[in-house]
């Protein structure tokens, strides 16, 4: 196999290119400088829209469609932003990322935001894996899925304090998740 120098170099200049100069733009508003001037910068924006979804400031029931998709659309250029590689096709986000103080907490709460039609807690996913949990005990049927997720096979969001006041029920996980993880772990029990 030969490979084309010239070309290869070029498209990858391409490719690191664009990736600065999407973060470029998100840094700087109107061409100057976040710091030079009064208008925030889209990221800015970005972070500020985030943080009001985080702190419970746009409801979810009531933000309308198109106010879901943007709000979903800031989430995933941010993600990118923070984690996509120049020539990778997705971001790579570490599971820890979404329970981090600061941005990843904030992060991990959008997300929840977003899919809340979709949580449920953990003694729910409990439920969901292992029906016979009678048998077992619950809380070991518990402990396994908080196993899961620690492993990175279930993925854990954190419900708002209004939902759970209290701080030990609000982990959650998508019942989708759960539901793909139902049948390998049924066959497994099975053998």
């Amino acid at each position: 196999m030969h490979f084309d120098a010239p070309l290869i170099v070029q498209t990858t200049l391409a490719t690191v290119m664009q990736a600065q100069q999407r973060l470029a733009e998100h840094l700087w508003w109107g061409g100057a400088s976040a710091n030079s001037t009064t208008i925030p910068s889209l990221l800015e924006q970005e972070i500020t829209l985030l943080v009001q979804v985080a702190n419970g400031e746009i409801e979810r029931e009531t933000a309308g469609v198109a106010r879901y998709f943007e709000i979903k659309g800031v989430l995933d250029d941010l993600c990118r932003l923070l984690w996509q590689a120049p020539l990778s096709t997705a971001p790579v986000i570490p599971a820890e990322f979404w329970t981090q103080p600061g941005i990843g907490a904030v992060c991990g709460a959008v997300l929840a935001w977003l899919d809340a039609d979709d949580l449920i807690t953990i003694t729910e996913a409990a439920q969901l894996l292992y029906p016979d949990a009678a048998l077992v005990g619950s809380n070991v049927a518990t402990q396994r899925v908080i196993r899961l997720i620690a492993s990175g096979k279930l993925h854990e969001y954190t419900a708002s304090a209004e939902l759970a006041p209290n701080p030990r029920h609000r982990r959650r996980v998508k019942r989708s998740e759960v539901l793909l993880l139902c049948n390998i772990v049924h066959a497994e029990d099975a053998v």
